[in-house]
Protein backbone atom coordinates (compact mmCIF):
# COMPACT_ATOMS: atom_id res chain seq x y z
CA UNK A 1 0.00 0.00 0.00
CA UNK A 2 1.32 3.43 -0.93
CA UNK A 3 1.65 6.05 1.72
CA UNK A 4 -0.18 9.39 1.63
CA UNK A 5 2.98 11.39 0.89
CA UNK A 6 3.78 9.29 -2.20
CA UNK A 7 0.21 9.68 -3.46
CA UNK A 8 0.31 13.47 -2.96
CA UNK A 9 3.63 13.64 -4.83
CA UNK A 10 2.15 11.67 -7.73
CA UNK A 11 -0.90 13.96 -7.85
CA UNK A 12 1.38 17.01 -8.12
CA UNK A 13 3.03 15.53 -11.22
CA UNK A 14 -0.21 14.83 -13.06
CA UNK A 15 -1.15 16.82 -16.14
CA UNK A 16 -4.10 19.03 -15.32
CA UNK A 17 -6.28 21.44 -17.25
CA UNK A 18 -5.87 25.09 -16.33
CA UNK A 19 -8.65 26.55 -14.23
CA UNK A 20 -8.15 29.97 -15.84
CA UNK A 21 -7.51 29.41 -19.56
CA UNK A 22 -9.12 27.30 -22.25
CA UNK A 23 -6.84 24.78 -23.99
CA UNK A 24 -4.08 25.18 -21.41
CA UNK A 25 -2.49 22.37 -19.44
CA UNK A 26 0.08 22.32 -16.63
CA UNK A 27 2.17 19.78 -14.74
CA UNK A 28 2.71 20.92 -11.18
CA UNK A 29 5.68 19.91 -9.10
CA UNK A 30 8.34 22.54 -9.76
CA UNK A 31 8.72 26.28 -9.51
CA UNK A 32 8.88 26.53 -13.29
CA UNK A 33 5.72 24.69 -14.30
CA UNK A 34 5.84 22.98 -17.69
CA UNK A 35 2.75 24.29 -19.47
CA UNK A 36 1.22 24.43 -22.92
CA UNK A 37 -1.67 23.77 -25.23
CA UNK A 38 -3.33 20.42 -25.80
CA UNK A 39 -1.50 20.16 -29.13
CA UNK A 40 1.87 20.70 -27.45
CA UNK A 41 1.11 18.12 -24.76
CA UNK A 42 0.00 15.60 -27.41
CA UNK A 43 3.46 15.99 -28.97
CA UNK A 44 4.99 15.34 -25.54
CA UNK A 45 2.88 12.20 -25.10
CA UNK A 46 3.92 10.99 -28.56
CA UNK A 47 7.59 11.68 -27.77
CA UNK A 48 7.41 9.70 -24.54
CA UNK A 49 5.73 6.76 -26.28
CA UNK A 50 8.39 6.82 -29.01
CA UNK A 51 11.10 7.16 -26.33
CA UNK A 52 12.57 10.34 -27.79
CA UNK A 53 13.34 13.65 -26.15
CA UNK A 54 11.70 16.67 -27.64
CA UNK A 55 10.86 20.32 -27.11
CA UNK A 56 7.54 20.84 -28.91
CA UNK A 57 7.22 24.46 -27.87
CA UNK A 58 8.83 27.20 -25.87
CA UNK A 59 6.97 26.13 -22.74
CA UNK A 60 7.53 22.35 -22.56
CA UNK A 61 10.64 20.27 -22.79
CA UNK A 62 10.77 16.53 -22.19
CA UNK A 63 13.73 14.22 -21.68
CA UNK A 64 13.13 10.49 -22.00
CA UNK A 65 15.96 8.43 -20.50
CA UNK A 66 17.04 5.00 -21.69
CA UNK A 67 15.85 3.44 -18.42
CA UNK A 68 12.31 4.81 -18.95
CA UNK A 69 12.42 7.82 -16.61
CA UNK A 70 10.95 11.08 -17.88
CA UNK A 71 11.80 14.66 -17.01
CA UNK A 72 9.66 17.70 -17.89
CA UNK A 73 10.86 21.26 -17.78
CA UNK A 74 9.81 24.69 -18.86
CA UNK A 75 12.60 25.97 -21.13
CA UNK A 76 11.48 29.56 -20.60
CA UNK A 77 11.23 29.39 -16.82
CA UNK A 78 13.77 26.79 -15.75
CA UNK A 79 16.51 28.34 -13.64
CA UNK A 80 18.17 25.29 -12.13
CA UNK A 81 18.13 21.55 -11.53
CA UNK A 82 15.21 21.76 -9.13
CA UNK A 83 12.93 23.41 -11.71
CA UNK A 84 12.00 20.10 -13.33
CA UNK A 85 9.30 17.47 -12.86
CA UNK A 86 10.53 13.89 -12.78
CA UNK A 87 8.43 10.79 -13.42
CA UNK A 88 9.91 7.46 -12.33
CA UNK A 89 10.06 4.74 -14.96
CA UNK A 90 7.47 2.61 -13.16
CA UNK A 91 5.02 5.58 -13.12
CA UNK A 92 5.32 6.61 -16.78
CA UNK A 93 2.60 4.30 -18.15
CA UNK A 94 0.07 5.54 -15.57
CA UNK A 95 1.06 9.17 -16.31
CA UNK A 96 0.58 8.58 -20.04
CA UNK A 97 -2.84 6.98 -19.55
CA UNK A 98 -3.99 9.85 -17.35
CA UNK A 99 -2.66 12.50 -19.77
CA UNK A 100 -4.19 10.82 -22.82
CA UNK A 101 -7.59 10.56 -21.11
CA UNK A 102 -7.49 14.24 -20.18
CA UNK A 103 -6.36 15.39 -23.63
CA UNK A 104 -8.95 13.20 -25.39
CA UNK A 105 -11.63 15.44 -23.92
CA UNK A 106 -10.14 18.56 -25.53
CA UNK A 107 -11.29 19.05 -29.10
CA UNK A 108 -9.01 22.07 -29.64
CA UNK A 109 -5.80 21.25 -31.49
CA UNK A 110 -3.99 24.45 -32.37
CA UNK A 111 -3.94 26.34 -29.09
CA UNK A 112 -6.68 28.74 -30.10
CA UNK A 113 -9.76 28.88 -27.90
CA UNK A 114 -11.76 30.12 -30.89
CA UNK A 115 -10.91 27.27 -33.23
CA UNK A 116 -13.42 24.37 -32.98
Amino acid sequence: MRNDQAERQEDRRRLRKSECQDDWYVVDGSGAQPEGTAAEWRLVVDAIKAKRSEQPGRRIGVTVYDDGRVKFLSPRNCTGPDDVVRIAANDVEAWLASAEALLANDKLTDGSANNP
